[in-house]
């Protein structure tokens, strides 16, 4: 969760950056590779996209807990 914020609350000059440098690399074809022999989809997407993403994903998380009663213990 931490990487989140991090990647939430950073200044925009610094999310573009980032972003570019993780779509060159994902764009390589060895990573490709390696991403495809583990059976996992690159999918590049803007900040705001992947914001977006990352929240429904909580939310869907959330209701699936709540609905089989699961609980964390700290």
């Amino acid at each position: 969760m931490r990487l989140r914020r991090c990647f939430f609350n950073a200044p925009a000059p610094v999310l573009k950056r980032l972003h570019a440098g993780l779509a060159a690399t994902m764009d390589r074809p060895d990573i490709k590779t390696q991403m495809a022999a583990q059976a996992t989809e690159i999918l590049i997407t803007a900040p705001a996209q992947f914001r977006e993403i990352v929240r429904a994903t909580i939310e869907d998380n959330l209701k699936m807990s709540k609905a089989l009663n699961l609980s964390v213990d700290r």
